[in-house]
């Protein structure tokens, strides 16, 4: 493919600016669209009032200040059972010490939360109960992705076809992957059609009365399935859109953020100075949703290392007809002339390097590659400019524009109670094999000698935890 990589501030502005000129491509709309459903992940605005924008003004209810605090005993409870779970290691353990895979109690936590907050549902992580859901899911990634070549050959006819026809003809085809991925995406689509039918159920019934049940009836879908109620007919998502939310919200919430906090520990078991500082900071306060969210050196940490360590290194667009893109700063041609407009032709392929534009130095100076959560105290003026594209904290870590994560608050707040949490009552330190990040399309902690993700770090407890 014909491919630009873009991290020049100006020029990233321009792309994630002009969605009907610089949409995601076909391909990735239309795998999410058959994988996942008509969730926020499988749609793009091209005129005014279409189904990506609904869904967005939707779901801004379910991730409003005033939800997320409803939502948050969740985030502590979950901590707390990750707290619990490394306390019973420890006690197990014939020293003071023991090496925890720290990625697993973070991804089981981060599916806990949503399960429990976006779906008002529990998929019981820390038990021995492997739910089939996640077993799907867990399968279906990785098909998908090792299928480049026969996806590109569906996407070349998949819109042109009724989907009744398609799905005959992929039951049809006899190729092994093929089939099980059909029969994945079967246990995901059941799924959601049973969270949506018991959300939608416990409201119209008394369940929420008690209580002692706050929490609930303010999850995700909860919340839409409320609001979808209240707008006209005409502008209301259908069932299949709200149900597309379910896997989309397992998707985009999971890994990401157990990635996340993973590298948070990881960074703070190579800097132990910071990592007493912040310890110190969180002890001096009673958590709660309003405490955890001023803490100074935990958000500058949080930001830190999200900055320097984004989990989804870079994301792709295409180009839906030939335009120009303008960069901050000339830009010296194989020929020896200067340019600050790039013609692009159509159906180019765009790499936006989130990574790139976060280290960039002319914006965040010649320590750019280096973590430093002081920084975050005495920015540079080319970052305090205000004039970035990002929605969190002048990085790209979660996008921008009218596809930026809609659900980076609900992310950052189950990171700062998560990390809070345990700081409040572990040390963590750096092991005996050594830990090297990979990038699959995600980042994931890897050892050597081990083909499956993992983080061990040496934890102990801390003194007067």
């Amino acid at each position: 493919d014909t491919q630009l990589y873009v991290f020049d501030p100006l020029a990233i502005k321009q792309v994630i600016n002009n969605v009907d000129t610089y949409p995601p491509t076909d391909l990735f709309l239309q795998a999410n669209r058959m994988m996942l459903g008509t969730g926020l992940l499988s749609c793009v605005d091209i005129t005014p009032g279409a189904a990506h924008r609904r869904q967005r003004r939707l779901l801004s209810h379910a991730f409003s200040p005033e939800n997320l605090r409803l939502m948050s005993p969740i985030f502590f409870d979950v901590a707390d059972t990750i707290k619990t779970v490394i306390r019973t290691e420890l006690e197990n353990s014939p020293i003071d010490s023991t090496t925890i895979d720290l990625l697993a109690l973070a991804s089981k936590g981060a599916l806990e939360i949503v399960g429990k907050a976006g779906l008002g549902y529990s998929f019981q992580p820390f038990s021995d109960y492997k739910h089939p859901y996640i077993q799907a899911f867990q399968t279906l990634i990785p098909i998908v992705f090792g299928m480049f070549t026969a996806r590109k050959t569906i996407e070349s006819f998949v819109d042109y076809i009724p989907p009744s026809f398609g799905r005959f003809v992929v039951e049809w085809t006899p190729w092994g992957k093929l089939q099980r991925i059909v029969k994945m995406v079967d246990i995901l689509d059941k799924m959601s059609e049973e969270v949506y039918s018991e959300r939608l159920s416990d409201l119209v019934s008394d369940k929420y009365q008690s209580s002692s049940l706050e929490a609930k009836g303010n999850d995700v879908i909860s919340t839409i399935i409320k609001q979808n109620a209240k707008i006209p007919l005409e502008e209301r998502l259908s069932e299949a859109d709200i149900r597309g939310q379910v896997a989309t919200l397992i998707l985009t919430a999971t890994d990401t953020t157990a990635g996340a906090i993973s590298r948070i520990l990881h960074v703070l078991a190579e800097h132990p100075i910071a990592q007493e500082k912040l310890r110190q900071e969180v002890r001096q306060t009673q958590l709660s949703f309003d405490t955890v969210q001023s803490l100074p050196f935990l958000d500058a940490v949080c930001k830190e290392t999200l900055r320097l360590h984004p989990p989804v290194p870079f994301t792709t667009r295409t180009t839906k007809q030939s335009s120009v893109l303008t960069v901050s700063k000339p830009i010296r041609t194989e020929d020896g002339n200067t340019i600050s407009d790039m013609f692009i032709p159509k159906n180019t392929k765009i790499v936006v390097g989130i990574l790139a534009y976060n280290r960039n130095r002319e914006i965040w100076g010649p320590d750019a590659d280096v973590w430093n959560p002081e920084r975050w105290f005495d920015l540079p003026e080319a970052v305090k400019s205000n004039n970035h594209a990002g929605v969190y904290s002048n990085t790209m870590t979660f996008y921008g524009g009218g596809k930026g994560c809609i659900g980076y608050k609900f992310s950052e707040l189950e990171i700062k109670i998560v990390v809070s949490t345990l700081i409040q009552a572990y040390s963590f330190t750096l092991g005996d094999e050594k830990i090297k990040w990979c990038y699959p399309g995600m980042a994931k902690p890897m050892v050597d000698g081990n083909a499956s993700p993992q983080m061990p770090l040496r934890v102990t407890a801390s003194p007067d935890s």
